[in-house]
Order: structure tokens, then sequence, then C-alpha cells
């Protein structure tokens, strides 16, 4: 199933479409030819309130409560610099320059692991597949899902 999607945008980008070509750019700009677009990465993980999320019609919303089901996806990686600053993940060039390269793909592998924050300011990221991890006495105060996209070969 579809996990990739190629959104056209009015706002600055580091993406462009121009005459069905795919061009990457290393800071975000509005081209001559207004051919934004971002890429958004989503998942079926439950939407709860404050994440971003895509609808079927291709349009992209801010829950302002837990969603079940609904036919929409969760956005977990993008390259919309407003939701990168509303906290979604944001895709990094290793990825961004490989799907230039293979911009027919639709599917891509996520790992998931956790940021786990304490209160002595030192962060750790489980290889853990759930976020329950031993805090080992350190008093986690924050757990967050970090994105890993497997590029393949």
């Amino acid at each position: 199933m579809k996990n990739i999607h190629l959104l056209p945008t009015e706002k600055p980008s580091r993406l462009h479409l121009i005459e069905d070509v795919l061009m990457f750019t290393n800071e975000y700009k509005n081209s001559v030819c207004d051919s934004e677009v971002n890429i958004y990465i989503t998942n079926d993980e439950e939407i709860k309130e404050g994440d971003c999320f895509l609808h079927p019609d291709n349009t992209v919303e801010r829950a302002s409560r837990n969603l079940d089901g609904r036919g929409v996806k969760k956005i977990i990686l993008t390259t919309d610099i407003d939701l990168i600053k509303d906290g979604v993940q944001a895709i990094d060039d290793k990825f961004l320059e490989w799907f230039v390269k293979n911009p027919n793909c639709e599917k891509i592998e996520i790992k998931t692991r956790y940021l786990h924050s304490y209160k002595t300011g030192e962060n750790f990221i489980s290889f853990s597949k759930t976020p329950e991890f031993s805090s080992r006495n350190m008093q986690c105060i924050k757990i967050k899902p970090r994105y890993e996209i497997i590029i393949p070969q």
C-alpha cells in the first residue's frame, strides 16, 4: 500500500517538479515555474490529538482529537517546513537524493526507533520495537518515535 505522497504546494520547498522532472535543492525556496512539491510519508499508526494526517483527498490537517480508522493516514516524515516546525520529523537529504532518482517509488520501508529523554538531560535511542524501555532509574520524562527510512538497494 502506498505510503509516499508527493503533493503540490504554493509555499517554498526543497523539491520542485519541472516538466515532470523532480529536482532537489538545499534550501527552501520558490522556483521560477511555481512547481513546488512536498513529500509526505505516512503510516497506519493511531492518530492522536495534535498529530498531522493526510486525508484521502490529499489535504493535510492537524488532529483536534484522536481519530480512529476514518480512512486517514498519520504523517510521520515530510519535507513540508510548516509541519517540521510543528514537530513532524524531516526527511533526510540522503533519502531525498535517492527519491529524485527514483520518483516513481510509492512505498518505502520505515523502521521505528524511540528517543528517550531523561531528567539528567541525556537522550537515548532504543532499538526496541515498542516505546517501553527500562529507564534504568534515570527517570525517563519523554519517549518520542524516530523514524528511519530504509532505502532500497
